[in-house]
């Protein structure tokens, strides 16, 4: 199979702060929140909008304001305000992020902020309470692009990337192609980091397989560097087994207590869609890791997922967020 030619284009991704100083918590650990919060649009009209979020489709700056301010209140509460930095899927602009840290997050210590500028007319972007020592984007062929964070906290330095895989809508054999095309770059970037703490986390859009069909294989099938061979990565439930080609897979963990049975609900099943990839060095310097499903606040009475009702104006996502903590 062709390599994947990854290009790495480090540029400023619209970092704005209210000082230079890195803001931390006590104690030393790193506390990572992953949110997929679909279609989450401004009200500004440029063009490349979704049909529904366009004045025309009815959407409002009223209709704006009254989604922002859940996600204001979501944030502020203490499980997401303790986090050292949140990253969003699903955004459309700077101008949400920067309206969530003017209307409360600044205050919990977020002061820094930036996405993914591109043609696609929803982005990955982040809020955080460290700022970057690096911020570059990833772009494998014709997919969304991964966000690649390098930060510093008590002297420790660490990768964090994020990304949106393929969905599942349309062609099965071309999503699960597309994927394995990210799968490919993340095996590159366990190769590029070494011995730099890794984390892996955002919407993979799929579950570990055991067939390595798809971009994330269980290490239980074949030696890592078969599975790598495959064009999938390997990953395992036990971070005892987990090496310089192997991520752990908290979320694949049998002994990871979970909030939830699945960060997405669909025709009748859950899927844990929402994962965290931690490299095997970062494993190995790590006391500690936690996972879980924030499903409490943002779900239905049913325990779904509460996607956005405009009629209404309540709701979230049909995703529930997802919170790795990583004590060293």
């Amino acid at each position: 199979m062709k390599r994947i030619i990854s290009i790495f284009l480090s540029i400023l991704l619209l970092l704005f702060s209210a000082c230079s100083e890195e803001l931390e918590g006590e104690g030393s650990s790193l506390t990572v929140i992953s949110y997929n919060v679909h279609n989450l649009f401004d009200a500004l009209e440029d063009g490349r909008e979704y049909s529904e979020f366009k004045r025309s489709g009815g959407w409002t700056q009223e209709l704006y304001e009254g989604r922002l301010a859940a996600f204001q209140k979501l944030f502020k509460s203490t499980i997401y305000s303790q986090a050292d930095m949140i990253i969003l899927q699903e955004v459309e602009s700077e101008e949400v992020l920067r309206a969530l840290l003017d209307r409360g997050m600044r205050s919990r210590g977020f002061i820094f902020y930036g996405i993914i500028k591109d043609d696609n007319p929803i982005s990955v972007g982040y809020i955080s309470k460290i700022n970057p020592i690096s911020v570059s984007i990833h772009r494998v062929g014709e997919q969304r692009p991964l966000l690649c964070l390098e930060i510093v906290k008590r002297g420790m330095q660490f990768a964090i990337v994020s990304l949106h895989a393929k969905s599942n809508l349309g062609d099965d054999e071309e999503n699960r192609k597309q994927r394995k095309e990210l799968a490919q770059h993340i095996n590159f970037l366990a190769r590029y980091y070494g011995s730099v703490p890794l984390l892996i986390i955002g919407d993979f859009n799929t579950e570990p397989a055991l067939d390595c069909s798809d971009m994330l294989c269980d290490a239980v099938t074949a030696p890592g560097r078969r599975i790598i061979e495959s064009g999938s990565v390997p990953i395992t439930g036990d971070p005892s087994l987990s090496s310089a080609t192997v991520f752990y897979d908290p979320a694949y963990d049998q002994n990871m207590p979970l909030a939830a049975d699945g960060s997405y609900y669909y025709s009748g099943k859950w899927y844990i869609y929402d994962r965290a990839l931690v490299s095997g060095y970062l494993v190995d310097i790590s006391t500690a890791i936690s996972f879980d499903i924030l499903g409490d606040s943002t779900a239905s009475s049913y325990g779904l997922p509460l996607d956005y009702d405009r009629a209404s104006g309540a709701g979230y996502s049909d995703h529930f967020a997802v919170k790795l903590k990583i004590d060293f």
